[in-house]
């Protein structure tokens, strides 16, 4: 017998519990548990909500892991309109190179090298915005 599976509408809709993770400090290239830089975050974000987990691209910084999932030359990565659940990408200078994970349409949790984990409001990181995406699970 087949299992269901849960459509994407159903996904976006699930809260992700996120709570124990606020304080952990920003480590570059940690993914857990105890820190995390803002992609090892997205990773755990995608775990907690039930994708596919994200590998980094062995051999490659954070930064250019970043702008492979904007520039989505991974073929189960697309951009998406804002929602729950979904990467969220900023531009940090001129480079794409920060990620987030949007928990509702206004605030998003990331790793930031002077907060650790904490949750922001979007409207606080627009000018820097370059999009959403999201992985096919």
């Amino acid at each position: 017998m087949k299992t269901p599976s849960i459509s994407a509408a159903s996904r976006a809709s699930e809260i992700v519990t996120y709570r124990d993770l606020l304080g952990l400090p920003f480590v570059q290239q940690a993914c857990g548990p105890d820190a995390y830089d803002c992609y090892g975050l997205l990773a755990e974000m995608f775990k907690r909500a039930n994708k596919p987990v994200l590998r980094l691209t062995t051999g490659l910084s954070l930064a250019q892991n970043v702008v492979i999932v904007q520039h989505q030359k991974l073929d189960n990565w697309h951009e998406v309109e804002r929602q729950p659940n979904v990467a969220v990408v900023f531009r940090l200078g001129r480079v794409s190179c920060h990620v987030g994970f949007m928990l509702d349409e206004k605030r998003f949790i990331h790793a930031w090298r002077k907060t650790g984990v904490c949750v922001e409001q979007l409207r606080n990181w627009e000018r820097r915005l370059d999009g959403y995406f999201d992985i096919n699970g």
